[in-house]
């Protein structure tokens, strides 16, 4: 198994760690007042920067792969500044307009092509994501579209009155792949040299002494394009080229920024798969690199992407690739300046660095992905894009639950009820513990009576003796004040995955449950399953006898705690809600089984 490292340094992503953190100080919280103020009587326990590529020595027929180039020139920003002036100069093909050229399709999705050789629109044509335009109507998920038709599509956007349809602004941009020769930027028009089918087509295009050659195909089963590029020298003199490709996006800040209670909407992130390691950043974490000098070139890697909390858009080679990451427009195919309230970020890849003699030619291949990060079709990819998907510290305990949850998608396919079914094992795995906490529970409320004869007795006059008499009444009923919270801290880290597992999950994008529930990825938009959790958190806490609690301990534990609970729900994915609720149901339905199997021993 790959060793995954990310940079959280800097991150105010970390979607949805933000939410987690604040559960579990909530409950760290909680914990330790009991263990500092003890419910009175009666009491319920409750490289290095890698290399850029070397320009290539030795004379003719002297190539060098991504993965074979220089770690001198890696440590100097030349590599940048020509991607730099690479992708600006691209941008200035805007003189020149692209025009549509032809579109592969397939069952999942579709990618329009242009004659400027490059995807000009990728669209998701499977049903689940499937844009509902009104009760009746829809049209494909728009997952990337070039820099031209996203500018025009948010400044629709911004300008359409509320109320009116709006296109769609996509995640992401189209990936490109670019031709540099002498670090010059090669412009040429492609034509449709053969079409195998619908799937299929080789574009060709000549710019000087260069032929190029691309060959589109579009791969079922996983949301991708592989391509074959081809760059043959017709001169009579040797020419020094790179083959480059990038993915791209323009962040939406509006999008990228969460609260305490709400995780980011659409944060983008820039990913670069390397070694053993994985970089992952968001936009302020890569300013925070550029400021501190971090590396932002690495040698060696699989795979570059873009990704948010669902989708992602990647670009990989069998053949290890040096990737940069970026801030810079026109690194990202854009003019130096970009709408209010935007930031450009990219990954970019060197397929390919050398020098190719006269009538000498170099291919590359590399995979496009543009689709949801579903865990199967990432691991199809070669090599796997699987690292997309971030559970953290959760990941031994998430992945089998992502499996049992799809499992019961496929005995009963409702997400909604694969959500229920899956909190129904998870609290059956989890009953030994349960019942231990309960037992500890009954068995603390048995020896109140003496606790508060021990109390008066002690308490005021010999406060030691209080805790000697105390720690020798716990030792003679075999009970223990902390027994209660230990299985409560045991079980945490699997009730915090399976929130991660069902957060993360692309399974529940615009999945439907019953009646109004019909998008289990965002929050309930009449707010009723929130709302009925928050009653359902002050009955639970109502449930746990506290007679001997102080009115402030009171307050803080049956109504301080339940609301703040409550009013977090409400920002939450509806899928996520539907969980805790059914997790609170069983949770008081234990509560008062535990209860009267008490008084029944009593």
């Amino acid at each position: 198994m790959r060793k995954t490292t990310r940079r959280t340094k800097h991150r105010q992503d970390q979607n949805p760690n933000q939410l987690i953190k604040t559960l579990a100080i909530s409950m760290g919280i909680v914990l330790f007042w009991q263990w500092m103020y003890p419910p009175k009587p009666p009491v319920t326990p409750v490289e290095a920067p890698a290399a850029t590529t070397q320009s290539a020595q030795g004379g003719a027929g002297s190539t060098t792969s991504g993965s074979e180039a220089s770690t001198e020139t890696a440590k100097s920003p030349s590599l940048l500044s020509q991607l730099t002036t690479a992708h600006l100069a691209q941008q200035a093909s805007a003189l020149s307009p692209a025009e549509a050229l032809t579109t592969l399709k397939g069952e999942t999705h579709q990618v329009a092509l242009n004659t400027h050789g490059q995807l000009s629109r990728w669209e998701i044509t499977e049903v689940q994501y499937l844009r509902k335009l009104d009760q009746t109507r829809t049209e494909p998920y728009l997952i990337a579209d070039s820099a031209e038709g996203f500018l025009k599509a948010l400044q629709t956007r911004n300008s359409t009155p509320e109320g009116e349809p709006t296109p769609q602004v996509a995640p992401f941009l189209t990936p490109t792949l670019s031709v540099l020769v002498n670090d010059k930027p090669v412009q040429a028009t492609f034509k449709v040299m053969g079409t195998a089918s619908d799937r299929e087509v080789t574009l060709s295009a000549r710019a000087g002494d260069l032929e190029l050659t691309r060959t589109f195909q579009l791969v079922t089963g996983r949301y991708g394009v592989d391509v074959d590029l081809k760059v043959l020298n017709h001169g009579s003199t040797p020419l020094k080229v790179k083959l480059l490709g990038a993915t791209r996006a323009l962040q939406d800040l509006s999008e990228s920024q969460g609260s305490m209670f709400s995780p980011p909407l659409n944060m983008l992130e820039s990913l670069c798969a390397h070694s053993d390691e994985l970089e992952r950043d968001a936009l302020a974490s890569l300013r925070d690199k550029l400021e501190d000098k971090e590396p932002m070139a690495f040698s060696r890697a699989r795979w570059v992407g873009m990704n948010n909390r669902y989708f992602m858009s990647a670009l990989s080679s069998e053949t290890p690739i040096v990737c940069v990451q970026s801030t810079e427009p026109s690194a990202a195919g854009l003019a130096n300046s970009t709408p209010t309230g935007t930031a450009p970020l990219s990954t970019t890849a060197v397929l390919f660095e050398g020098v190719l003699s006269p009538n000498e030619a170099n291919t590359a291949r590399v995979s496009l992905y543009g689709g949801p990060k579903k865990l199967e079709a990432l691991k199809t990819n070669s090599p796997s894009l699987s690292e997309a998907i971030d559970f953290g510290i959760f990941t031994p305990i998430c992945l089998p639950m992502l499996f049992m949850m799809r499992t019961f998608y496929e005995m009963i396919p409702n997400w909604g009820i694969a959500i229920i079914l899956l909190t129904l094992l998870v609290k059956l795995l989890t009953l030994p513990l349960t019942i231990k906490q309960y037992r500890s529970m009954a068995g603390m409320k048995k020896i109140q009576p003496e606790m508060q004869a021990l109390k008066e007795q002690y308490q005021k006059t010999d406060p030691m003796r209080f805790q000697q008499e105390t720690m020798a009444l716990y030792k003679k009923h075999g009970v223990s004040p902390l027994a209660g919270c230990l299985p409560m801290l045991l079980m945490m880290p699997i009730y915090f995955a399976l929130y991660r597992t069902i957060y993360s999950a692309v399974e529940l994008y615009q999945a439907s449950f019953v009646g109004w529930l019909q998008d289990l990825s965002m929050p309930d938009p009449y707010l009723i399953t929130p709302i009925a959790l928050g009653l359902l958190m002050l009955l639970q806490a109502r449930l746990n006898p506290s007679p001997g609690m102080d009115p402030t301990q009171r307050r803080m534990m049956t109504t301080f705690m339940p609301l703040m609970f409550g009013g977090m729900m409400l920002f939450l994915p509806s899928g996520l809600v539907l969980y805790i609720f059914v997790n609170t149901i069983l949770g008081i339905f234990q509560q008062v089984w535990s209860q009267k199997q008490s008084e029944a021993t009593a």
